[in-house]
């Protein structure tokens, strides 16, 4: 390669960016702080990334708090659909005591 070509910014920028979704960066720096990675060399990760990427304790609680919700709007769900089908049950045996044909 030619002296000029190295040279070139253009070929061999000085940065480097990359596109990745904060998620995957999360779970990378999990990863690599519990030692479930395995790397020749240690990455290094700035403190200001650390921060960008980190949780706040108030985003950790609205996130539990929607799994809660989640939770209960399931429950309240089967709830419903046991209560409709019991319904249906006694509506079914009131039909047939009374008599009445279904059309």
């Amino acid at each position: 390669m030619l002296p000029w070509q190295c040279n070139n910014k253009k070929w061999f920028p000085d940065w480097i960016y990359y596109d990745i979704p904060i998620t995957e960066i999360r779970k990378l720096i999990n990863a690599i702080d519990n030692e479930q990675t395995v790397f020749n060399y240690p990455p290094f990760i700035s403190k200001k990334l650390r921060e960008l990427v980190a949780f706040s304790d108030d985003n950790n609680k609205l996130e539990k708090k929607i799994d809660q919700l989640t939770k209960q709007n399931i429950e309240f769900k089967e709830d419903l659909i046991k209560q409709n089908v019991e319904l249906k049950q006694q509506l079914e045996r009131i039909i047939n005591y009374i008599g009445v044909e279904q059309g």
